[in-house]
Formats: C-alpha cells, structure tokens, sequence
C-alpha cells in the first residue's frame, strides 16, 4: 500500500496457445496436457514453462482454457480442468459427451474457468481426457489470428 493509502496493483495476465496441432493423443481415457508454445502476451512477471505458468506473486487468480479437439468419432466423454501442479490442487472438471457436441468434421471444443489462490512459484496448468472410443484424439491449435486451444488467466485485487 502507497504512503496515500492507494493501493498498488500490478497487472499480471497471461495468453498462451499453441503453434501446431497436437496429433494423436490417446483417446483412452489418459490425461492430455496441451503444450502451449506461444504467447499472446505475457504481463507482470508471469513464467511461461510450456505447459504451465508460474505466479510471480501471491493472490487469488482467474484462470481460463478453451481445448479443441478433432477426431473425436465416437468418444463418449471428455472433460477439461486446470490444475495446481505444485500443490495438486484442482478445479471441478467440466464434463460432456463429445460424440453429442461434435460438429460434421468430428470437432469440438470444452472450455472453463476457475479462481485459484496462488502462492509466489506456484504453476498452474491444464489437463483434459478423452475417453470411450478407439481411435487417438488430436489438440487443434488453430491459427495466431484465432487460436482454438489457449491458456489465459490475470491476478485478481
């Protein structure tokens, strides 16, 4: 806190995604970590290790991730959440059937957020599962303009 009784903020935000597709993931119920390659900006102090992101500072953070996945024939479940990979902690998963939502090209996409207590060092990542069909799963990237799998999140006061 300032001498004035402001308070000081300093911005940390995050956007991350990555540059290529991630082919032939298993489809068998093994947990996928999205590997972002790429930042879209990276604000505050942040450290970006690929598939995580490391707080600079303690305080409470709201966390996004959009995961796009094709091939997804016959799956019948999937779900996406965010994990603390430092202290296990995670979110509820966001669960669904991909063989209903999947759209004519076998596509599609799970998304969710959640507030975080991080800690100074704590990394936080994403994890998702597909799972109920035979064939392999790919991660879409997307393109630089429009990426369909990213990674976001900010400090919140």
């Amino acid at each position: 806190m300032a001498t004035n009784n402001a308070i000081n903020y300093r911005p940390i935000s995050w956007f991350v995604y990555p540059s290529i597709d991630t082919d032939d993931q298993t489809g068998d119920g093994t947990g996928i970590s999205p590997f972002f390659d790429t930042t879209k900006f990276l604000i505050g102090g942040a450290t970006f290790f690929g598939h995580q992101i490391g707080a600079p500072v303690a305080g409470y953070y709201m966390i996004n991730a959009q995961v796009t996945f094709g091939n997804v024939a016959a799956h019948t479940a999937a779900s996406i959440n965010i994990l603390n990979t430092t202290t296990g902690e995670q979110s509820t998963p966001c669960e669904c059937n991909p063989s209903v939502l999947k759209d004519s090209s076998d596509k599609f996409m799970l998304s969710t957020q959640a507030v975080f207590y991080l800690n100074v060092g704590d990394f936080i990542g994403v994890t998702c599962v597909v799972s109920g069909g035979a064939k392999t799963v790919d991660l879409l990237s997307g393109i630089a303009s429009e990426p369909l799998t990213w990674f976001s999140g900010a400090i919140l006061i």
